[in-house]
């Protein structure tokens, strides 16, 4: 009974357009570095990685429009898994930095 009663308020809240506002996510805005772009924010993130880490190349960047970076991949530490969490975070447009860096040490016989 009380369901069909919120289930009927909502209907009415809707049909009067109090719930017809868009979800806050539809309405985030891109994000915009000095460059003006997604893929700028990616470029920028490798290149600092590459001056941070030596496992640059074994880490894969991908930034959403929204300025959310993921990190993936491999590392030799994680003192360098933090470096390259840090780096990410340290470019103008990052707004999250969320990382899956496994580490895996270099070999030395």
């Amino acid at each position: 009974m009380a369901l069909k009663q919120l289930l009927g308020t909502v209907a009415l809240g809707a049909g009067l357009g109090l719930g017809s506002a868009a979800p806050t996510w539809a309405q985030a805005e891109p994000i915009m570095n000095e460059t003006g772009d997604v893929t700028s924010v990616q470029q920028e993130v490798q290149s600092k990685l590459g001056k941070a880490t030596a496992a640059a190349n074994k880490i894969e960047v991908n930034v959403d429009p929204n300025g959310v970076v993921r990190l993936t991949g491999f590392v030799e530490s994680d003192a360098e898994r933090s470096l390259a969490v840090q780096a990410a975070q340290g470019i103008s447009g990052v707004t999250e930095v969320h990382e899956d860096l496994r580490v895996l040490p270099i070999y030395s016989p």
